[in-house]
């Protein structure tokens, strides 16, 4: 069985597909991959990622694995938490335990593993800054 390589970009992708394509979630803020200076709130940033060998016992036969993580970040100037709590719900329905399609990968499970909440002050401006982390596990 061929090694297919690292999994970290087809599995960005997938999340950022699932999360750009659903109208619930672009109506309640936008999905970027890249955060820009001039980026309007609220918004979700496919973010950071980690990768680490999940393969089956038996070797290269019985097919390689992966489980990585992926972070995604919620932003929001709205005083409180409320805003940012209802996009990280709708975050939460489109990745947690879903199965996503990665090319070259037959397996791919999502779910959450942690979100932290935190308050931050960027250019004495308040803002939620959610970092939601999701555990993906994948076989070839």
């Amino acid at each position: 069985m061929a090694h297919p390589g690292s999994a970290l970009t087809g599995i960005q992708t997938a999340i950022y597909s699932a999360l750009s394509t659903d109208v619930t979630l672009t109506g309640l803020c936008t999905v970027v991959g890249d955060i820009a200076d001039d980026t309007a709130y609220p918004f979700v940033f496919v973010g950071t990622a980690t990768e680490k060998p999940w393969n089956t016992m038996g070797g290269v036969a019985s097919g390689f694995g992966a489980e990585c993580t992926v972070t995604c970040h919620v932003y929001s100037r709205y005083a409180g938490d409320y805003e940012a709590l209802s996009i990280l719900n709708r975050v939460k329905l489109l990745l947690d335990h879903v199965t996503l399609t990665v090319s070259g990968w037959n397996t791919v499970l999502c779910e959450l593993d942690e979100a932290r909440v935190l308050l931050e002050y960027p250019q004495k401006v308040e803002q939620r800054h959610i970092a939601a982390r999701f555990l993906v596990r994948m076989h070839q």
